[in-house]
This record gives structure tokens, sequence and C-alpha cells, in this order.
């Protein structure tokens, strides 16, 4: 596998000094290829990192043969999301450094911090001309439909569902759990069913395309039960439908006084009200994460625990025996704060503002919008499970980032 392996990163980093729009494409297209993991010089690494890594150094390579490095880099550094970036690189450095668990810490630094940013950098350099974007779009499709097939596959032809989530008849796709379905679907069925929408001169084929594969990650992340999901799906289409255009927010003012009407009947809130006040077990597992991870941020406010430090120091804060020590405290602030540290929390805020801030500027027949709804579907979803701490779901944020700095880099500046 191995010899598979570097073989892979060599033909990607060819094909990244030659068409480097279609290999960053092709990564969009296989995010779930890091299930397939193998080990260089024992070193642990899998296929989405040898593709990622032969697209950054092949798109390296390229700028310097070119001898427009500099100029290119220069341009990108007066984006507003290049400093906050720059900075969460920093904290996620120190994060590795302080973490109780260096080795496995140093692991985390390089698939979830390093390389998916620099994959943002290469989006934003490559990704300039609409036609690049809507190739983009097109490879997260493709992702997205491979997650779908397999989950359907499980509900519909009997290909087996892991333990212990067959009892309860909840799709995990290629994955090991259910929820990881919903985590990469949500934010990519929004992005693709909003444009389908929004975006007429792209082509009605392709349009009617992306929302056929939107409604379909719809589906399969029902079918995965994946309820957080499911609610940031419609936080994004609530935000698209607002801020797009007049008459869609009068739609989207109508729809969410008939859901808001619907959720209060007798016989639907009791179990919403559950919900919302965390009250089943899940919520009940998630509330005493949370209280026990701050009880830890108190004592540790500036580090947090460290990359990949979590299980290790919140284990003297753990007192609940039925409630296990999970990898993170599945809330997007707590995650952050706890495996970056203050500053690695303030940096990620300091991007989502900046990302939302762009959005407003509505350019490219407002590609922003979208791409503004697919990151609201993953700060909602956010809020109780870990949508970015896992190798294809770091990718997928830093494509969104890395879109929208494309899509609103001045054209006059070169990048």
């Amino acid at each position: 596998m191995s010899g598979i392996v570097i073989a892979l990163f060599i033909l990607q980093t060819l094909l990244a000094i030659g068409r480097p729009t279609l290999a960053a494409t092709t990564i969009l297209a296989l995010l779930p290829s890091y299930l397939v993991r193998s080990e260089i010089g024992g070193i642990p690494t899998t296929i989405l990192e040898a593709l990622l890594l032969g697209t950054i150094i092949g798109w390296a390579l390229r700028i310097i043969r070119e001898g427009q490095a500099m100029k290119k880099l220069r341009g990108l550094a007066l984006h507003p999301l290049f400093v906050p970036t720059a900075l969460f690189l920093f904290a996620g450095t120190v994060a590795a450094v302080v973490s109780p668990e260096r080795l496995d810490a140093l692991g985390i630094w390089k698939a979830y911090i390093v390389e998916p940013a620099l994959f943002g950098l290469v989006i934003a350099n490559v990704m300039r001309e609409r036609r690049d974007r809507a190739l983009a779009l097109t490879g997260l499709a493709v992702s997205a439909a491979a997650v779908m097939a397999t989950a359907f596959l499980q509900r519909f032809a009997g290909f087996p569902i892991p333990a212990p989530w067959q009892t309860e008849l909840r799709v995990t796709g290629p994955y090991e759990y259910p929820n990881a379905v919903g985590l990469l679907l949500a934010p990519i069925a929004t992005l693709l069913i909003t444009v389908g929408l929004g975006i007429r001169d792209w082509g009605l084929g392709r349009r009617i395309a992306l929302i056929l594969v939107g409604i379909l990650g719809i589906a399969a992340t029902v079918l995965s039960k994946t309820e957080a999901g499911l609610v940031g799906i419609l936080a994004g289409l609530f935000v698209f439908g607002m801020f797009w255009t007049k008459k869609t927010r009068i739609i989207t003012l109508i729809a969410s006084l008939v859901a808001a009407a619907i959720i209060v009947s007798p016989g639907v809130w009791p179990s919403v009200r559950e919900k919302i006040l965390l009250q089943d077990w899940s919520g009940t597992v998630r509330r005493v994460m949370w209280t026990e991870t701050a009880a830890m941020l108190r004592d540790r406010p500036l580090s947090g625990a460290g990359l990949s430090g979590y299980p290790t120091v919140i284990a003297p804060y753990h007192k609940d025996p039925k409630v296990e020590i999970f990898q993170y405290p599945h809330n997007i602030v707590l995650n952050f704060w706890s495996e970056t540290g203050l500053l690695g929390l303030l940096a990620f805020g300091w991007i989502v503002f900046e990302f939302f801030r762009l959005a407003r500027r509505r350019g490219d027949a407002s590609l922003e919008i979208p791409l503004a709804a697919a990151m609201t579907a993953i700060l909602i979803h956010g809020l109780v499970d870990v949508p970015y701490f896992k190798n294809d779901l770091s990718i997928l944020f830093w494509a969104i980032v890395g879109l929208m700095a494309a899509a609103t880099l001045p054209k006059d500046r070169k990048a």
C-alpha cells in the first residue's frame, strides 16, 4: 500500500504542476479517501494526505518555476482572511508544543491545521475564475455522492451497518459512525442547493444536477439520523433566503412562520423541547462533557488541553462513570478552545467574522451567499458536535474559506 501512496503522491504533484485547478478539484472529489490508511517510514498517512501534499507541493513548485511566488503570496497576504489564518496556524503550532500527547499532537497539527490551511491557500489562488469554482463544486458533489451511495446501499440493499448502529438502523456511509455522514453532507448539500437555486447563469442542467445531489444529501443525512446536521441545513437555507433577494426573504419568513407553528404544536413541541433543552441521553452526555470542559478551561484558560490532549487533561475532571471520555467536547467553541487554546479560538472567530463580512459584498453572482449558507450549516451543527477536527472536515472547512477568498479577491489584484 505504501508504494501506491507514494505513486499517487508523485502523480498528484505532477498534475498540480501542470493543472493545479484540476489537482485541487481531485482533492474535493476524494474527501472520503482518508479512510484508506498506510505508513511510510513508520509515519502514518492516508491516500487523501498523499494527494493533498502532492497538490500543495506541486502548486508551490509551479509558482516558483514561474517566478511569481512572491507576487502571488503578496496578493493573498492583502486579503482580510490572511492574517487571522496566519494567527490560527501559529496558535495551532503552540498547541502542538504544549500538548501532553506530543507525538499525537504533531500528527493532528499536520493533518488538521497546516495541510488544510495550505490547501485553502491553494484554492484561493487557483480558483480565481468562476468556471474553476464551478469545477470545485462538482468535486464536492462527487465526494457527497460517494458517501450517499454507501448510505443508500446500507439502508436499501443490505450493506452492513457497523455495530452498534444497525440496531437503530442509522446508516454510517463509509464511516464508523452515523454523525460523520451528516457532518460532511450538511454543508455540501446546503452549498449545492443554494448555488443551484440562486446562480441562474451557471446553466439549467448543472443547476438541476447540483440541487438533486443536495436533496439526496439531505436524504442521506435523514437516514443517518443526524438531527443537528438537519438543523444546520435549515439554518443555512434560512441565511440564503434572507440575504439573497427581497423575494426569497419574504418566502423564507413565511416558511419560517409555518415551521414555527408546526414546532409549537402539541404533537411536536414536547420532543422538540426535549432536544433543545438537551434532556435526552445524547443531550445529557453533552451537558456532562461541557460542564467538565468548562472546569478544565478555568484552570487552563490560555493553553486549553493542547492538540490531542483533551482525553488526558480532562480525566481528573471526569466524575460521571456513565459517560465515556470523548476525544473532543462536542461544541465548536469548546473544541477550538481546548485544542488550540484561547488564541486559537480567537483566531478561528476572527476567520469566521471576516468570512461573513466578505459574504455581504455579493460579488461573482453572489457565490458568497451560498458559501455563507454552507458555513452556517457547519457552525450550527458544531454547537453539539465536532465539525472540524477530522481529516475530510478540516479540508472541507478550508476549501469553503478558500473559495470565499477566491471569489472576493479583487480582480485587478494578481494572485
